[in-house]
């Protein structure tokens, strides 16, 4: 039994086709910056939490 697709025919769509690579440059750069900006975030959380649980009283 023989499969007539291609290789790239089987790769589920990325969503990304047409897209310039010029742009999907700067998408990505935008991802990694909000990732960056999260991580910020999530550490300053954490922080603050471990303040907290040291100034709660038992």
């Amino acid at each position: 039994m023989a499969v007539s697709r291609s290789a790239a025919s089987r790769r589920p769509s990325s969503g990304f086709e047409g897209v310039p690579t010029g742009i999907l440059g700067d998408l990505l750069t935008k991802a990694k910056n909000d990732i960056k900006g999260a991580q910020s975030r999530a550490d300053m959380i954490r922080l603050e939490l471990k303040r907290r649980k040291k100034h709660t009283t038992r």
